[in-house]
């Protein structure tokens, strides 16, 4: 009978162990709970590693518009395009070919049918040209020496005479500048045409701006230097 007793006595201690044993345990995972709870709370998820500062641009070659490179987008972007207008509607529309024999009176105004495969209605034209300028400074510079006409394009034919006394491209400055738009002055030099030596130089400012719609750089007004 002692024996017995003293069996369920053993069992009973080993119960109590084994209640203590997890109390203990829960308690100590409260408290770890609770210090985690402390230490995240303190913890600031918000990124202080941008600014305000507005970002373009994909992977890589994201860059912060505070920190444009006005050099290297004017080198860019003001060659090619006073290349591109020479050759094209800045002078008229000798660039085109013109059909002969194909001269229509619209609207009181004689137009002639544009024999080009690249270009055969207005907007071609106007896509061309929007490589480098906006679309308001295309459509403008286009006019109404262009028309489409029974699904053809149909143009005023007309040429404009360059300033042939100009040389080059001097220099530049900025005029204004913000995260979508940089105006230039632009300062072009002139000489007399037949001058070799000790020439009399003269200097003319023109104005150049470049604006980022749609997210790209565009030439939206060019003074033409000759």
């Amino acid at each position: 009978m002692e024996k017995k007793k003293n069996k369920k006595n053993v069992l009973l201690e080993k119960r109590k162990a084994g209640l203590t044993i997890i109390f203990v345990t829960v308690i100590c995972l409260i408290v770890s709970l609770c210090g985690a709870g402390v230490w995240f709370s303190n913890i600031n998820f918000t990124s202080n590693s941008l600014s305000d500062d507005s970002i373009s641009g994909d992977g890589k070659y994201a860059t912060i518009d505070n920190d444009i490179n006005t050099d290297e987008l004017f080198d860019s972007m003001y060659y090619v395009t006073l290349d591109t207008l020479s050759n094209s509607v800045a002078f008229g529309t000798n660039w085109l070919s013109i059909c002969t024999d194909s001269n229509k009176t619209l609207d009181g105004k004689i137009y002639y049918k544009v024999c080009d495969s690249e270009f055969k209605t207005k907007n071609d034209v106007i896509t061309y040209l929007r490589k480098y300028i906006s679309n308001d400074l295309a459509s403008k510079m286009v006019g109404e020496q262009y028309l489409d006409y029974n699904n053809e394009l149909y143009v005023i034919p007309y040429s404009l005479d360059r300033d042939e006394r100009y040389i080059q491209m001097d220099s530049y400055n900025i005029v204004s500048e913000s995260n979508d738009k940089i105006v230039y002055n632009v300062k072009s030099m002139y000489s007399d045409i037949d001058c070799v030596d000790n020439c009399n130089y003269t200097y003319k400012i023109n104005k150049f701006v470049i604006e980022k719609i749609n997210s790209r750089w565009v030439v939206s007004e060019m003074e033409m230097p000759y």
